[in-house]
């Protein structure tokens, strides 16, 4: 059996994974933040909910207003 991925023998430079986010301008996302965070506090503690469980990584990043760099500025 091989112990060493060959490619990697022979592939030195390999393209960085780890693409940085970005948070966009308030004039860009429409809504702050804090106003988004304030909002759904606010829908949470109307129906009595603990908490919020967030599934897909998307809804956190339009809470936050960031992004990554799949899009453009």
């Amino acid at each position: 059996p091989l112990n060493t991925n060959l490619v990697d023998l022979i592939y030195k430079k390999k393209p960085s994974k780890i693409k940085p986010f970005f948070s966009l301008k308030t004039e860009f996302a429409g809504t702050s933040h804090i106003d988004k965070k304030k909002k759904v506090l606010k829908i949470i503690k109307k129906n009595r909910a603990d908490y919020l469980f967030i599934t897909a990584p998307e809804n956190l990043a339009w809470i936050m207003n960031i992004r990554g760099s799949d899009i453009s500025t």
